[in-house]
């Protein structure tokens, strides 16, 4: 995975930090918890720089951690989602449980989505300040893990990448915006 050196090089050279490393362990106890496989590439990934450090954005472009990276069908719990232009918003989409606390906003997995096999994409970045989120789609079985971005305020959503690798390629060669 090639592209990963160029991406953390350019990161790097902007002066954006990576976090430290996971290692195996930590990516089998994801594995086991949310009973998926990461794929290779992805795992490299996670397994070399783990998303970016708090707070820091790589142009509009953040990817998270992997103790961030939550199902999609949880998209309304992430506490930073509950300023309040972005609560309002979600209150009128399908993505709002309105009878859970003010700190975990659940979503419903029985909403309807328009992305079949919601349940088995991963949160693992957004873009713009969670303007629109990237998603890998995981299962318990190796391979089809492409990446897609979804906006949430509209339950709409288009595939960017066929692999995590792919991904990366894209962000290093045309940049984050070139995935929304």
């Amino acid at each position: 995975m090639n592209c990963l050196t160029d991406f953390q090089n350019i990161l790097k050279n902007n002066g954006i930090a990576a976090n430290p490393p996971v290692d195996k362990y930590q990516i089998t106890a994801f594995e086991s918890q949310n009973n998926v496989k990461i794929p290779h590439d992805f795992g490299l990934y996670l397994t070399t720089m783990n998303g970016f450090r708090e707070g820091e954005m790589w142009g509009l472009s953040n990817l998270w951690p992997l103790h961030r990276i939550i199902p999609l069908t949880r998209l309304a719990s992430l506490k930073e989602a509950l300023s309040t232009n972005i609560k309002d918003a979600l209150e009128k989409s399908c993505l709002y449980d309105s009878s859970a606390s003010a700190e975990n906003k659940i979503v419903n997995p029985s909403n309807n989505w328009s992305l079949p096999n919601a349940d088995s994409f991963f949160i693992f970045g957004d873009y713009n300040v969670n303007s629109c989120y990237w998603a890998i789609k995981l299962s318990n079985s190796r391979g089809g893990n492409n990446i897609i971005c979804i906006y949430d305020w509209g339950n709409t959503y288009h595939t960017v990448a066929g692999s995590f690798s792919d991904f990366i390629g894209k962000i290093v060669t045309e940049g984050g915006e070139s995935l929304i």
